[in-house]
């Protein structure tokens, strides 16, 4: 599931999935007129968690800018889509990302091997050394305050700028999981907006370009014996979710009107 503004699940609905694929965290401050505070944003993963108990749910990391902004954080940029967004913007705003860091560890004292956190536009490695460093000061500090049960978790990142995918085989051995961003990864590959009605006609989830880099993604995670899945729109059509399925590719997140004929279909 991509679970975001929907609303919660009937319990019919939560049967037909395994777990969270993608919980989008930016959903929470994009609700306030500023910015959550920490125990706010506990709470608000603590009623996920509960919501789909037992299953696991990855937690994406605060994803502001490009077709997404904050009225109390704007940023002006002539193109946010290759701006200041993602793990670019945490690792420059370290109270935010701290802030964020905390209340999801917290989280695993009560909730152990159910979460995973997911980082958005992964440019290159020195940022996963540097979010380790973070998550580490983060976790120690933590200890220190008397919150001695909180644990490691699995980190991944996001898979949706070309320079990534085609070094795959390097990042796999940095990180726990990849989760392929097909959207991100359709625009940047092929240099088109998707968000310009103008261009739309270019936009192809099914580009011979993008099956290429997501089986290189596929065969590198495999090598390295780490987790792939795909939380981008292909993953939520028929025709995508057969072809992600015959790379080899088996944990697929969508939105929750396409779970169903998807799994039916599969």
């Amino acid at each position: 599931l991509n679970a975001g503004p929907f609303g919660e699940l009937s319990e019919r609905q939560r049967s037909w999935i395994d777990g969270v694929g993608l919980y989008r965290t930016e959903f929470i401050f994009l609700a306030r007129s500023r910015f959550p505070t920490e125990d706010e944003q506990e709470s608000e993963y603590r009623t996920e968690l509960a919501t789909y108990a037992p299953m696991p749910v990855v937690m994406r990391t605060l994803d502001i800018g490009g077709d997404k902004s904050l009225p109390y954080f704007s940023i002006a940029e002539e193109n946010p889509f290759l701006g200041w967004r993602g793990i670019r913007m945490l690792l420059d705003e370290k109270e935010m990302l701290h802030s964020q860091l905390r209340s999801i560890l917290k989280c695993t004292q009560d909730y152990p091997d159910r979460i995973r956190i997911l980082v958005p536009m992964v440019t290159n490695i020195e940022e996963i050394h540097l979010l380790k460093e973070e998550l580490s000061i983060v976790k120690s500090e933590l200890i220190k305050e008397g919150f001695t049960q909180v644990q490691d978790v699995p980190l991944g990142i996001m898979v949706e700028v070309p320079a990534v995918a085609v070094m795959a085989d390097k990042f796999a051995k940095e990180v726990d999981f990849f989760s392929i961003g097909t959207n991100d990864l359709t625009q940047y590959t092929l240099a088109v907006d998707r968000t310009n009605d103008q261009v739309g006609r270019l936009f192809e989830h099914d580009h011979p370009a993008i099956w290429k880099l997501v089986q290189q993604i596929q065969l590198a995670a495999q090598n390295e014996d780490i987790e792939v899945s795909v939380c981008g729109e292909l993953a939520s059509t028929l025709l995508g979710a057969s072809g992600l399925i015959g790379l080899g590719i088996r944990n697929l997140s969508m939105k929750p009107s396409a779970i169903l004929s998807v799994k039916k279909w599969i």
